[in-house]
């Protein structure tokens, strides 16, 4: 019988390495190469500046109309209580907003240009925690992930021809699409959408938790289709997190825990996937948007400890200047941002745009070629960062 074990162990082993060995060469060196002491600081800009700190926070995600020079930010204040993904349930009643930033105008700081959409028709029954954001200009239909107390789904939106506010059409929930985390639109009615997590964590914190700091693939990449409530598993990935076409047969979804970007060809008429190529990072891939260049931008965090840190004590600080016995915002931890561009070539060659705990959190960068400019939302910071070529 030892001899049998003996092999079986050494099987055990081999099949167990090369998964070991991928761990520690991506997520794990993260921990080793990213410590805020070693991390260095850095931007590709002409210029930068951090906007409109007193009026929006916590904005996760962002998508650009470059015709319209418009900008959509999905944006809460209330992550500091509430976030089913970082395992924070302190208190649902702070919601957040969409946001509507008109940055093509001469003066891109003037206060007038960003407000919020807000939601008519909105259930008042539901919270509104908006994560994820997707933008179908063709049939002006804007979706967003929202993480209710009552239950996470996708709300679907129609932007007002004033493009003033938001008529909300309805909530679309379903057992399959129980962690969405982020949106890419086919059509207004056909979606793929990521599941971030296999275990929820407002049900099974410690397994969540598990799951994503070993990098298991139990995340998800789904095809969603509304008028059908068709939905079916296409890729599996570790802590599944945004994901976007880069044209009309490629997507990219990023793997938080991988870390690593993920291109795969879409069949065009099943829509089922097929993997191209991996593009590692050095940092936890967040959200991922693709410029009207093909060039694909890559927002993430360089060294999870701190943001665990940062999303777990938030809520200690006075951020609105409430004056309510919180802590002085200016003494909260910080955690810093990445940003990394590929070229969509399939050598997967990739450049640094910004490195650095100034404006940290960096969870998406979107960028408009023909005004040369770009931003860069915070997932626990004050404000956007915009920034010129």
């Amino acid at each position: 019988m030892a001899p049998t074990r003996s092999i079986i162990l050494i099987g055990l082993v081999a099949l167990a390495g090369p998964w070991v060995y991928d761990k520690y060469t991506g997520f794990g060196q993260m921990f080793l190469k990213n410590t805020p002491a070693k991390l260095p600081s850095m931007n590709a800009f002409s210029s930068y500046k951090v906007l409109f700190q007193d009026t929006i926070r916590n904005c996760e995600d962002a998508v650009i109309d470059e015709d319209a020079g418009m900008a959509l930010l999905s944006c809460d204040p209330g992550r500091d209580w509430w976030n089913t993904v970082m395992g924070t349930f302190i208190s649902s009643h702070k919601e957040g907003e969409i946001w509507s930033y008109l940055y093509s105008q001469i003066d891109v700081e003037d206060e007038a240009l960003l407000h919020p959409l807000g939601r008519h028709g909105f259930p008042a029954d539901r919270e509104f925690h908006p994560l994820g954001l997707e933008y179908e200009p063709a049939s002006d239909t804007v979706f967003a992930v929202n993480h209710a107390s009552s239950g996470s789904g996708i709300e679907i939106f129609k932007l007002s021809p004033t493009r003033e506010h938001l008529l909300w059409e309805r909530t679309f929930i379903h057992p399959k699409v129980h962690t969405p985390n982020s949106i890419a639109a086919i059509n207004e009615h056909e979606l793929f959408v990521t599941n971030d997590h296999y275990f929820l964590a407002r049900n099974f914190k410690p397994f969540s938790k598990i799951e994503t700091y070993l990098g298991l693939p139990l995340g998800e990449v789904l095809y969603v289709n509304l008028k059908t409530n068709e939905v079916r598993t296409l890729a599996r990935l570790g802590f599944a997190n945004g994901v976007k076409m880069l044209n009309k047969t490629t997507l990219a979804a990023a793997s938080t825990s991988g870390p690593d970007v993920y291109i795969y060809s879409i069949d065009p008429e099943t829509k089922s996937l097929t993997q191209k190529l991996k593009i590692r990072v050095p940092f936890a891939p967040d959200n991922i948007s693709v410029d009207s260049n093909g060039k694909l931008l890559i927002a993430g965090h360089p060294y999870p400890p701190t943001m665990e840190v940062v999303s777990s004590t938030n809520h200690e600080y006075d951020l609105d200047n409430a004056n309510d016995g919180r802590k002085p915002a200016s003494e909260r931890p910080r955690a810093a941002g990445w940003i990394k561009e590929w070229d969509g070539n399939p050598e997967g060659k990739t450049r640094d745009l910004y490195i650095g705990a100034e404006y940290g959190t960096t969870c998406t960068a979107v960028r408009d070629v023909k005004r040369k400019m770009g931003i860069i939302t915070g997932l626990y910071e004050k404000g956007i960062l915009v920034w010129k070529e």
